[in-house]
């Protein structure tokens, strides 16, 4: 009987040099799975894979490397990882679904979706946060980790046909953004989908996902679009922006109004590879522009920056101010991003997020009874910041 507790454990337990050579030299087509995308979501437009599984060959003692041999993917990383862009994005109550038909064999749903770094309760064996495994015979189970706290639909003995909606998208466990830790396992071995090899025996540039354990249909969502980097979030902000904040939705203005002496122009980046050169750009309405490169000397899971555009000597002028943020390789566009905001001296401020200001106010609430006071009160002051700026 396969033990189910090591799921949640940071690092599953080492399976044994006999058994990792009857799975290495087994044929797949004897035993493989077919899957389904695990969520309701349109890939590279509201919802992205930062990580994959580390493919790197055992001779890499250092980094990690994802099926194509690219660095998305972190030291022994055993799943999936897809993301939404924000913290306001749960809202949207994203459906996880069960990759293929099986048995629920274990749920657990106890953490508040509360990001990581604030959470100094969380203990090694919760990384996974709320989750489901489902055990789909002849070895092959899927686990799905990081679900939205009371979102999960299903209890332990259930039948599931691929496809049914299991819960939803979270930010719980050993998690700082909103995402689905999504993991395949063989005899508790985990496997990469996108290869259909064990965790860390290979990558190759060569290697395309039809060698993987996707379906046709799951083919055909995930897309040829081979790019790992994603503009996350972006938009303009009347104070120096935060990551914190710009991640709870509080930058999301149609409109705004100040009488301060700089306008910023922000954006969050998803995978940046070294050599990368981001470009942040703001054009005034009388086409006045100020832009700022940053040239990426590291590949980085993410990258935050700003960009400001300073109080000209007569005085703001009202209109629309257009941002323009462009990830560059060797001088070509490869992600390019537009984004406007609306701005008077004299107007109110418009759609000032109140789904964000909501959600980041309602994620305070629950930082003051489940983590330490110091850190409820610095959300809280970050709210009331917002709210007298505007």
């Amino acid at each position: 009987m396969i033990k189910l507790l090591s799921i949640f454990l940071p690092f599953f337990r080492r399976y044994t040099a006999i058994a990792t050579v009857i799975i290495l030299c087994a044929p797949w087509s004897a035993y493989a799975i077919e899957l389904s995308f695990p969520l309701d979501c349109s890939l590279h437009k509201d919802c992205f894979i930062q990580r994959y599984v580390d493919m790197a060959p055992q001779s890499l003692t250092y980094g990690a490397r994802d099926y194509r041999c690219r660095p998305t993917s972190s030291t022994r990383h055993q799943g999936t990882d897809i993301r939404l862009s924000n913290m306001v994005d749960i809202q949207r109550n994203i459906s996880v679904r069960a990759a293929a038909n099986g048995t629920v064999i274990a749920v657990r749903n106890k953490f508040t979706d509360i990001p990581a770094r604030f959470n100094i309760n969380l203990d090694k064996k919760d990384v996974c946060g709320n989750a489901v495994i489902i055990d789909h015979g002849e070895g092959w189970q899927s686990v799905y980790c990081h679900l939205r706290q009371n979102s999960i639909s299903v209890k332990k003995g259930d039948n599931v046909s691929a496809g049914t909606t299991i819960a939803q998208i979270g930010i719980s466990g050993q998690s700082n953004f909103p995402h689905l830790h999504f993991q395949v396992n063989y005899y508790d071995i985990p496997v990469d989908p996108f290869s259909g090899k064990t965790l860390r025996t290979g990558c190759s540039p060569d290697n395309t996902i039809k060698a993987g354990l996707w379906s046709k249909k799951a083919h055909e969502h995930i897309g040829t679009d081979d790019t790992t980097s994603a503009i996350l979030n972006h938009g303009f902000s009347n104070h120096a922006p935060s990551i914190t904040e710009a991640r709870g939705g509080i930058y999301n203005h149609d409109t705004m109004s100040f009488t301060g002496n700089k306008l910023y122009l922000w954006t969050e980046i998803m995978n940046p590879m070294k050599g990368n050169t981001l470009r942040l750009e703001i054009t005034s309405p009388d086409n006045r522009t100020k832009f700022k490169d940053y040239t990426l000397n590291k590949t980085t899971d993410i990258r935050f920056e700003d960009i400001s555009f300073p109080r000209p000597e007569s005085g703001w002028i009202s209109g629309k101010y257009t941002g323009q943020i462009s990830l560059l390789q060797n001088n070509r566009v490869i992600i390019q991003r537009t984004t406007h905001t609306n701005f008077s001296p004299s107007a109110v401020i418009g759609k000032a997020t109140k789904e964000g200001i909501k959600s980041f106010r309602s994620s305070s609430l629950e930082l003051l009874k489940e983590i330490s006071p110091s850190a409820g009160r610095s959300i809280h002051k970050v709210s009331n910041r917002l709210v007298s700026a505007n």
